[in-house]
């Protein structure tokens, strides 16, 4: 090594590994209603797109009536997303404890395409939740999805995230929580923000523990939908005594 010479320490670049945040925006295309079957919907994959459709009621109107099927506000209408951003949502929508989580979002929809039947054209936006989202076993690619209508008001399925969970001796020991149900459906109302999650405390958890609606936190705007009572079991905390720190 030469006099005076300084090494300069080798460092690799940083990686950004962090996710972009989801949009809540797609773009649709209308297809016509006898593009349907196996075939098609390999054939719109083939080309990067997803086969789905939008339906459901609109919101009811001022005297309280709900319009029906055939009124051209819930019309169901053919459509094709474009394949790598509904995978994006997924893949950067995943509930932690199982589940797609992208099915408890509200979308904007743009048209890029006229659609009579339904009275939407070019440049129209729905708000709509995905439906039914059908993945490949072995790919784990979208095959398929749809989109039911959304209004304030309407049940939404939001999913059950713990917080807390060191504050809990039982939990910190070894034990876990045996979910019986990961998602929680409640109500937004009108101008309040639709929630992520719904957070689960933790503190103060121990062995044998059942977990009920009381230790869930409902959000400013919201509340919670007629099945989910006081009695709503959202697990229990298992694990053996020994490590879990339970009484004898």
């Amino acid at each position: 090594m030469p006099a005076g010479y300084t090494p300069v320490p080798f460092a690799l670049p940083a990686r950004d590994n962090a996710r972009p945040p989801p949009s809540y925006e797609l773009q649709a295309r209308t297809r016509p209603e006898e593009q349907c079957g196996q075939r098609v919907g390999r054939r719109f994959r083939a080309i990067g797109r997803v086969p789905g459709i939008i339906y459901g009621n609109g919101p009811p109107r001022g005297d309280g009536v709900i319009l029906g099927r055939e009124h051209p506000e819930n019309k169901r209408v053919m459509i094709t997303t474009d394949h790598d951003d509904l995978q994006r949502e997924i893949r950067n929508n995943k509930n932690p404890w199982g589940g797609h989580s992208v099915e408890s979002r509200v979308y904007s929809i743009t048209m890029e395409t006229d659609c009579p039947e339904a009275e939407l054209k070019e440049g129209d936006t729905l708000q709509c939740i995905p439906r039914h989202l059908m993945m490949h076993p072995v790919a784990n690619q979208v095959i398929s999805c749809n989109f039911l209508r959304y209004w304030p008001g309407r049940v939404l399925s939001v999913p059950i995230s713990p917080i807390n969970e060191e504050l809990s001796v039982a939990l910190k020991r070894g034990a876990f929580i045996l979910k019986q149900n990961r998602f929680a459906k409640i109500t937004v109302e009108e101008g309040a923000p639709i929630p992520e999650k719904i957070e689960l405390e933790c503190d103060g958890l121990t062995l044998k523990d059942k977990i009920r609606r009381s230790r869930l936190i409902l959000p400013d705007g919201c509340s919670w939908a007629k099945d989910v009572t006081e009695s709503f079991l959202v697990g229990s905390v298992y694990g053996r005594a020994k490590t879990a720190g339970a009484e004898p």
